[in-house]
């Protein structure tokens, strides 16, 4: 790998899961102040992902604050903010359901990069 940076997530996009590179960031500090003593401070951190199989952008945050103190360290609240979850699968039977995550994982294959394959040969 070159010198980017790569976070493990699964591509909302496309459903691929693997490293996902990081294209762009941005950091937000927030301080609260009782004149000259800091009495609160948080910190937000947003990524811009971008998916090698389908190349789909994402948006994560990962957000910590004094509040999220361990013995071990902060603590952080991550999310992928976007996309977000398009459909809600509450009502559907499971096993069309395991079949739908199925034909969304194989539906960026391109079938011409298997040497020996014709994908024509099945239309």
């Amino acid at each position: 790998m070159d010198d980017k940076k790569y976070l493990l997530q699964t591509c909302k996009h496309c459903g691929n899961k693997g490293l996902l590179k990081i294209v762009a960031g941005y950091k937000q500090h927030f301080k609260e102040m009782d004149g000259t003593d800091v009495i609160f401070t948080a910190d937000t951190w947003w990524s811009l992902l971008e998916c090698p199989v389908c190349e789909g952008i994402s948006l994560y945050k990962s957000y910590s604050d004094d509040t999220m103190l361990t013995p071990y360290g902060y603590e952080s609240d991550v999310s992928m903010e976007y996309p977000g979850n398009k459909y809600d699968f509450k009502h559907v039977p499971e096993s069309i359901f395991k079949s739908y995550q199925a034909a969304v994982k194989t539906s960026k294959v391109d079938l011409r990069a298997y040497p020996g394959s014709d994908p024509m040969k099945y239309r």
